[in-house]
């Protein structure tokens, strides 16, 4: 007995890296300096780039530009770098090997920790890193499932407060489809103390880049 044997279609595997390009994005919330209040534009762009064999996202237009230095595996994004720009204070966070920054098929309560001192020797942060519910949301028509990634960091030494950075990630693009960065920290300029203060919220317009 004789037949022809078929194989299946190969099915198209899951993203496991954002594509790199400039997203455009809308910002929304409030900064501000010592109780002076700072302009927040409402858009501007998000981009993402190569980084040797990572990647780096990073929000030139946005008040505070994060600027993010990742490693992708198939289920997290492993964080190489941080650095953060408030007022005129820049801080370079870069941990003795890659730590879990985002989760993207964990189940909801996993959590993480690490710690790393600035490269100035000067900041020292603890963080915690926890995965929260699934939700839907629509980017210029289309439904996108993401997943709740909050990142909480404990600042001391010459900047003492906290930073939070919720991430609405996608697990199918990768992308951290809405951020929402809080800052309430005091940093020390040489014999004075700066009061910072930021609540912004930056949405992608599109899930693929220009």
């Amino acid at each position: 007995m004789t037949g022809i044997a078929s194989s299946a279609a190969p099915q198209t595997q899951p993203r496991t890296a954002p594509a790199t390009g400039t997203y455009p994005v809308t910002f929304s919330g409030s900064a501000s300096v010592d109780g002076k209040a700072q302009s927040v534009p409402s858009s501007g762009s998000i981009r993402i780039s190569k980084s040797g064999s990572n990647i780096e996202q990073s929000s030139p237009d946005a008040p505070g530009d994060v600027v993010l230095v990742q490693s992708y595996g198939a289920n997290e994004s492993s964080l190489v770098s941080l650095q953060m720009t408030a007022d005129k204070t820049i801080k370079t966070f870069v941990p003795s090997s890659p730590v879990t920054y985002l989760q993207y098929n964990s189940p909801t309560g996993t959590s993480w920790n690490w710690s790393a001192t600035s490269t100035d020797g000067k900041t020292k942060v603890q963080t915690t890193g926890t995965v929260g519910d699934t939700s839907n949301m629509v980017i210029n028509g289309e439904n996108i499932i993401t997943v709740l990634l909050t990142t909480t960091l404990t600042l001391s030494g010459d900047i003492n407060g906290t930073a939070k950075l919720m991430t609405w990630a996608s697990p199918a693009y990768r992308l951290p489809v809405k951020e929402r960065q809080v800052i309430n920290a005091s940093a020390k300029v040489s014999w004075t103390s700066v009061r910072l203060v930021s609540d912004v919220t930056t949405t992608f317009r599109r899930s693929s880049p220009s």
